[in-house]
């Protein structure tokens, strides 16, 4: 039931939600990365206008019944507050606000949820559901189940590239969000750890860039796309494996989809330009 994708003539379809997180994560850095600059006065007005901003757009992604979305979304929001170097005094009433807010929000919808039937469709209910997927493998455990019989059929090396069986129909939609469990069926559990190893070589290229900023606003706006990615990672990795609810999240890089990548390239271009703009000014004070 998810409505978050827009036709667009010659270009095709794309996904708001998906270009929202590099463009909120450049924007909040710009808006509070020069915090410990400026009077408490407008370091609150400043976090009252990320605050709202980050709160509407949130809730359009939710009306979007975009759920993975939103919950990222949100993780890259709070992170890069709490973060910032806005005063910590502010930092505690916002978060203080914003955790009364969402108690509240949580009460009302459990009340709203047991009183009102078809509130919130069985289906998302059923997938909150996440022992023992096997047993429920021909309603909501299928997806889960399968991806299981790709992991248990790769083993150490995989069946090789292109040799995967699970993909053929077995494995609903294998090409977007459970491209993982296809991944270690052809290239094994060392293929696994491999890609792992090369998602955490690329965190920790964009914290060595990070820390070559003296650029309050850049230093944001890397800890955002680590966060961005990592949380993607996490999610994705999570939900394969049964551990949290599936919330169709994509593995960066891996799993198709045109925006999600766009949003990707476009967040590694700006931190290669902060990694090119701190190069340049250690040579000229050289």
């Amino acid at each position: 039931g998810s409505k978050g994708w827009i036709n667009l003539p010659l270009i095709g379809t794309i996904q708001p939600s998906e270009f929202a997180k590099p463009i909120i994560i450049i924007w909040i850095s710009t808006m509070l990365g020069y915090s410990k600059d400026k009077s408490l006065k407008v370091q609150v007005k400043n976090s009252l206008v990320v605050l709202i901003v980050s709160a509407l757009i949130f809730f359009m992604i939710v009306l979007q019944k975009d759920y993975g979305t939103a919950i990222i979304f949100f993780i890259i929001c709070a992170t890069i507050f709490f973060v910032s170097p806005v005063d910590k005094t502010i930092k505690k009433k916002i978060g203080l606000i914003g955790g009364i807010a969402a108690l509240f929000i949580a009460v009302v919808l459990t009340i709203v949820i047991i009183n009102v039937p078809g509130f919130i469709d069985s289906d998302k209910i059923d997938r909150l559901n996440i022992k023992n997927p096997c047993d429920r493998y021909l309603t909501t455990g299928n997806q889960i189940c399968n991806g299981y019989i790709a992991i248990n059929n790769g083993g150490l090396l995989g069946k090789g590239f292109g040799n995967s069986t699970q993909k053929y129909l077995y494995l609903p939609e294998s090409h977007t969000d459970f491209i993982f469990p296809i991944i270690i069926e052809e290239t094994g559990i060392v293929g696994g750890a491999f890609l792992l190893f090369l998602y955490f070589l690329l965190i920790c290229r964009i914290i060595s860039v990070s820390k070559k900023t003296d650029n309050g606003a850049n230093k944001l706006i890397c800890y955002g796309v680590i966060i961005y990615i990592l949380s993607h990672i996490i999610i994705n990795l999570f939900g394969v494996t049964g551990l949290i609810p599936l919330t169709g999240v994509p593995l960066p890089f891996m799993s198709y989809g045109g925006s999600f990548a766009a949003s990707l390239i476009i967040s590694l271009t700006v931190v290669q330009r902060i990694n090119y703009e701190a190069s340049i000014k250690k040579i000229n004070n050289n």
